[in-house]
């Protein structure tokens, strides 16, 4: 939003029985669009094994500006939610 940050409260990742072997490395990254892959700034990069659960809450993290927060990861079977809210800027 225009004017705004978005500020991150929770981030809740999960991944599932079909994860390979070497587990599964996500970011969570700010970045210039919303399908842009290049990272600005990194938020968050952890490895996660098969069915396993991440829950990061009480966080208090500033975007940048005018940028999107994306999430990326070397497999396809993770589950992301990221909550939060808007602040003037």
């Amino acid at each position: 939003k225009v004017g705004m940050r978005f500020v991150i409260t929770d981030i809740l990742l999960s991944t599932d029985r079909n994860i390979g072997n070497n587990g599964a490395i996500i970011t969570i990254y700010e970045a210039t669009g919303a399908a842009v892959t290049t990272i600005s700034k990194t938020i968050l990069s952890v490895e996660m094994l098969k069915q396993a659960v991440r829950d990061i809450t009480g966080l208090n993290l500033i975007v940048t500006e005018g940028r999107w927060v994306n999430i990326k990861t070397d497999d396809n079977s993770v589950n992301a939610s990221l909550m939060g809210f808007y602040v003037k800027a």
